[in-house]
């Protein structure tokens, strides 16, 4: 194994620590502990939740702007976007089993007004989609590395693909965090 590869590793490992020390701080800093966790283990769940969704919008963000750059031809480091994609597919795989344990733990609320129920299906299934998407690029920067500058086509499917699960990420995260302010207003869902 290189020197490079390993670096690329430690390189992901660090910026994975970084990114929930900063999203722990940021949270437990702006927000009181009771009304941060609610009561009882599903208020629990659903920070935990919120602070894997938080790490996801920052390496949404950052992946989209590395899709724009693959799109427009303007070449980010190819060890930049190895280890970029890679923390993105582990902060929304971490993002989707916090959200399934929480899913586990919430009962359908059948007095919830259907509109609710409809945005939460949707936010649902929004958060779903961003997972495939995330693994597709990074697979194909990883698959194709080096060649990524040489080939139009594969480098422009990659940016497509980040912009796409950004899109769909910011669907799921705007309706998530609609919901659950609406949660706390009216007590459903």
């Amino acid at each position: 194994m290189s020197l490079e590869r390993r670096s690329s590793r430690a390189l992901v490992l660090a910026l994975l620590i970084f990114l929930l020390e900063i999203a722990a701080v940021v949270v437990l800093t702006t927000a009181p502990l009771q009304g941060l966790i609610g009561p009882g283990l599903l208020g629990a769940r659903s920070a935990l939740h919120a602070l894997f969704a938080g790490i996801v919008m920052i390496t949404m963000t950052i992946g989209v702007f590395q899709g724009i750059r693959l799109w427009t031809s303007e070449m980010p480091r190819i060890e930049d976007l190895e280890a970029g994609s890679l923390v993105n597919v582990i902060a929304c795989l971490a993002a989707l089993v916090s959200g399934a344990v929480l899913l586990t733990a919430r009962r359908p609320d059948l007095a919830a007004p259907p509109a609710l129920r409809v945005f939460f299906e949707f936010k649902q299934f929004a958060g779903m989609l961003c997972l495939p998407l995330v693994v597709a690029a990074c697979s194909i920067i990883w698959r194709y590395g080096e060649a990524l500058p040489r080939s139009r086509a594969v480098r422009e499917t990659a940016g497509l693909v980040l912009m796409l699960a950004f899109f769909y990420f910011m669907c799921a995260f705007a309706l998530g965090a609609a919901l659950a302010r609406l949660r706390t207003l009216q007590g459903v869902l």
